[in-house]
């Protein structure tokens, strides 16, 4: 008897604790991170590192660096020529997206848009240049235009483009501006892409 009341009391007691934990108020969600191998795209193994992809790079002279946004991991526009002046429209971001993001005609179709130009196949697509991005070798758009973005129409402008199929994923550089102020800082972008590291 005595026996079973120090059980029911037993379990009352553990009620109670259980009952009186404070709820949980966040989580910490860990990404998976996915790293290159002797400069190749990772497999499933190298994927499922549990650690947060960051990235390591040179700001180029002239520009600044924003604060990252949801699809801009590394965001960067080209700084005033002078204090005062006026903010030119010229900015380079780097997205990561998973699931290859549906794949490099969708992605290049989608920039071709933005840009007032009809869409290609996969044929025109398999001609583009391609470069190094990350110790890989990325499919590279280079279109000129009138631009649409989400404040509108902006008439002579170039889009740069880098797609990088990686693993299961797709990275992403786009710099975008007038037609001369990109021309004027190509070299400056490519040497941003040449810094671009994976964090260790």
């Amino acid at each position: 008897m005595q026996r079973a009341l120090f059980g029911v009391v037993l379990l009352g007691l553990c009620a109670a604790l259980v009952g009186c934990d404070p709820p949980t108020s966040t989580r910490t969600l860990t990404l998976p991170r996915a790293v290159f191998a002797a400069g190749s795209p990772p497999d499933d193994a190298e994927r499922l590192q549990p650690a947060p992809l960051s990235f390591v790079y040179t700001v180029p002279q002239g520009w600044e660096e924003r604060p990252p946004q949801e699809f801009r991991q590394v965001n960067l526009r080209l700084a005033p020529p002078e204090p005062g002046a006026p903010q030119p429209h010229v900015e380079c971001y780097l997205t990561r997206l998973p699931n290859s993001a549906a794949g490099v005609l969708m992605n290049v179709n989608r920039w071709r848009k933005q840009m007032g130009q009809d869409p290609v196949d996969d044929a025109t697509v398999s001609g583009y240049p391609t470069a190094p991005l990350l110790g890989a070798s990325a499919v590279v758009v280079d279109l000129q235009g009138d631009y649409t973005d989400g404040h509108g129409g902006h008439a002579g402008y170039t889009l740069l483009g880098w797609i990088l199929p990686w693993g299961r994923d797709a990275v992403f550089v786009k710099a975008v501006g007038p037609s001369a102020e990109i021309d004027a800082e190509r070299a400056r972008i490519g040497e941003f892409l040449q810094s671009l590291r994976v964090k260790p």
